[in-house]
């Protein structure tokens, strides 16, 4: 019984780490994606200025 209250004493901590670095990576994916699709749009215009 000690254990099963241990763990689930632990359990908040554990899912609120879990949460926001699950968190931290979404916001990092989507800077990420931004950030390549700027760049993808400039080359593309790069291109189309050099034809």
């Amino acid at each position: 019984m000690y254990v099963n209250y241990a763990s689930l004493d632990f359990l908040p901590y554990f899912n609120e780490a879990l949460f926001s670095s699950l968190l931290y990576l979404h916001t990092f994916a989507i800077l990420w994606s931004f950030i390549t699709f700027k760049r993808r749009n400039s080359i593309e215009c790069y291109e189309i200025q050099l034809t």
